[in-house]
């Protein structure tokens, strides 16, 4: 514990990227006590946000020539890109709804990103018709 130019007292909690690989959540408690006036004792609480790199999944459903695009994706993605793998423009929506122009198999790709970072799923989609 360090004490500033006011006499008062400043501590730092270091946390590592190895500490946040072992919280499952995206935030943790941290718990603060310190000897008060009078030998009381003050604790504080405090509520920590954790922003992580978002990881790219999604789930799709196909009727015909067209495909639904569900994204999936966890970590406050904030930017989507969609190729679809068929040579036409990409789609920047969350969950788009793409035509395909004929039958085959096509290698859809879905990057998503955050202030923190970015990530890329990839996923073949058959079409039938």
């Amino acid at each position: 514990i360090l004490t500033d130019a006011d006499g008062e007292a400043r501590d730092v909690l270091t946390v590592t990227a190895a500490d946040l690989q072992n919280i499952g959540d995206d935030s943790f408690e941290v718990t603060a006590e310190a000897g008060g006036a009078g030998g009381s004792i003050l604790t504080r609480t405090f509520q920590v946000g954790i922003q992580r790199p978002p990881r790219a999944s999604f789930t799709f459903q196909v009727v015909g020539l067209t495909a639904t695009f569900n994204d999936t994706s966890t970590g406050g993605p904030t930017g989507w890109t969609w190729d679809f793998g068929d040579s036409t423009p990409v789609s920047t929506q969350r969950n788009p709804v793409h035509t395909f122009s004929g039958p085959g198999s096509y290698v859809v790709t879905l990057t998503v990103r955050n202030s923190i970072g970015s990530d890329t799923a990839s996923a073949v989609v058959q079409i039938n018709q």
